[in-house]
C-alpha cells in the first residue's frame, strides 16, 4: 500500500489474455506508475 493525500492507496495491474480474461494480477503501491508496473514480474 502507498500513502497518498487521502490516506493509503493500492493500485490492481493485471496481465490479461487476447480474449481480455486476467492470467495475472499484481498488487503495486498507489504512486507506482503503469510503465513500472508492467516490468514487474
Amino acid at each position: 500500500m502507498g500513502r497518498t493525500e487521502g490516506g493509503m492507496n493500492t493500485k490492481l495491474h493485471a496481465i490479461c489474455d487476447s480474449h481480455e480474461r486476467p492470467i495475472n494480477l499484481f498488487a503495486a503501491a498507489g504512486q507506482v506508475s503503469d510503465a513500472i508496473g508492467a516490468r514487474a514480474p
